[in-house]
């Protein structure tokens, strides 16, 4: 018996030791600190020269400290700083950030060592994962030009010739621009549980095509431009999904342009300036289940497209969405925005100082249909030779001068028709005056 025990724990052993096998596997791993104060074993002083001496599918564990440096990543690596401590903060902390009120023996804190226009992480290589950071202080103003285009620099670039991005707990603030994220799309990117804080862009695609990618979960607070940019006459995206993302205080949440398959869903957007920003060439969008509230612009906008994007959107879906509080309109389709094919349902649109509904010319074709639109300043209503559209099954009651409203008609011996099609909606008070609300007939 204890022959032949001993002879089975040398077999094991042995086959502990093959290649291959899990139990034996174990994951390279290299620590880093800066003054070697926190983990005082460290094997780098540097992130960058520990990057590019760690072998592919390593661990780069960077203990807290003041990293000033570039670092570029051009092999799968995972880089981690202080989790922890990042996902504490409280992203919507009213206090405005200083670049020294942070404790450098607690955070991972990385920040530019010259003005050159340089990412603090450059990613270009698949199945990075950049976690546990605070990266601040690359404010850049000045764009560079590239065809023609205005380009920013980002404190983290992810480059589009590669796939499976992880970039989650990290606290980027005071940067010109935060993430600027591309991706193949052959494995999935994601940018989550990130809190992006007074930037001027939180996280855009800019100059990188963006395909297959999930942004969610991410907190922005205070942006000064937008803080979701996706697509964009320079490059689009394919299959994006942006949701669970808590958006407080910036001029604008989220501005979609040149993108196909995007998916807006269940994030909440307050106290900022405008929502979300429509513009041209969106096949497929969907807007979905989304709190939107106590904006000084509006909340959803369909704008006219610009030139260099000069298509319209076509069959996107608005649905499920609050909308509250704002001093415009709550969802407006603008003037020769030549929207199509779109739906906008079950959507609750209330106490807001514009229109809940807003439909202006040369848009048609599209359904309103399910809608909620009381206490506004109008419940819905649409603009001088607008036409096409049907809107049906809304109610819009309690409004401060109509509930509903028509600006194209004609009047043949007494007849009134409208230039869209109302049907069955709910309503007291209509201009035309009977024409649309049963209650006024």
């Amino acid at each position: 018996m204890k022959k032949t025990a001993v002879t089975s724990l040398v077999a094991l052993g042995a086959m502990m030791l093959l290649p291959g096998n899990a139990a034996a596997a174990t994951t390279p791993r290299v620590v880093v600190d800066d003054d070697r104060a926190q983990c005082v074993d460290a094997d780098y002083t540097s992130i960058s020269k520990a990057v590019h001496e760690a072998p592919a599918g390593a661990v780069v564990q960077v203990c807290p400290g003041r990293y000033r440096e570039w670092v570029t990543v051009d092999k799968p690596l995972t880089i981690r700083g202080q989790l922890d401590e990042v996902e504490a903060l409280d992203c919507f902390d009213p206090t405005p950030s200083q670049l020294d009120d942070l404790d450098p023996t607690r955070f991972a804190i990385v920040e530019p060592p010259d003005e050159s226009e340089t990412s603090l992480f450059s990613l270009a290589a698949d199945n990075v994962e950049l976690a546990g950071f605070v990266l601040q202080g690359l404010y850049r103003p000045t764009p560079t030009l590239v065809d023609g285009f205005t380009m920013y620099t980002p404190a983290v670039a992810a480059s589009s010739g590669y796939s499976g991005y992880q970039i989650h707990h990290n606290l980027i603030r005071k940067n010109t621009f935060g993430i600027e994220l591309g991706s193949n799309g052959t494995t999935q990117s994601r940018a989550h549980h990130n809190c992006l804080r007074e930037n001027r862009w939180a996280l855009a695609n800019q100059r990188q095509l963006l395909k297959g990618a999930r942004i969610d979960h991410n907190s922005t607070f205070r942006t000064q431009g937008i803080a979701y940019e996706i697509g964009w006459a320079y490059a689009g995206t394919e299959r994006l999904t942006l949701d669970h993302n808590a958006s407080r205080g910036d001029l604008n949440g989220y501005r979609v342009e040149n993108t196909a398959g995007t998916l807006i869903d269940q994030n909440t957007v307050e106290a900022g300036g405008r929502g979300i920003w429509v513009s041209g060439r969106n096949a497929g969008l969907e807007v979905t289940t989304n709190a939107l509230s106590g904006g000084s612009l509006g909340a959803i906008l369909f704008s006219t497209p610009i030139l260099a994007v000069p298509e319209p959107t076509t069959d996107a879906l608005v649905t499920g969405n609050t909308i509250t509080g704002y001093l415009g309109n709550g969802v407006s389709i603008g003037g020769q925005a030549k929207v199509t094919g779109t739906e906008l349902s079950g959507n609750v649109i209330t106490e807001n100082g514009g229109t809940g509904i807003l439909v202006l010319d040369g848009n048609t074709d599209n359904v309103i249909r399910g809608n909620t639109a009381d206490r506004n300043a109008f419940g819905i209503r649409t603009g001088l030779y607008t036409t096409g559209n049907t809107i049906e099954s809304n109610q819009m009651l309690g409004n401060g001068q109509f509930d509903a409203r028509e600006a194209t008609f004609t009047t043949v011996d007494g007849v009134t028709v409208l230039g869209n099609n109302w049907i069955g909606n709910q309503c007291v008070t209509d201009d035309p005056a009977g024409t649309i609300c049963p209650a006024a007939s």
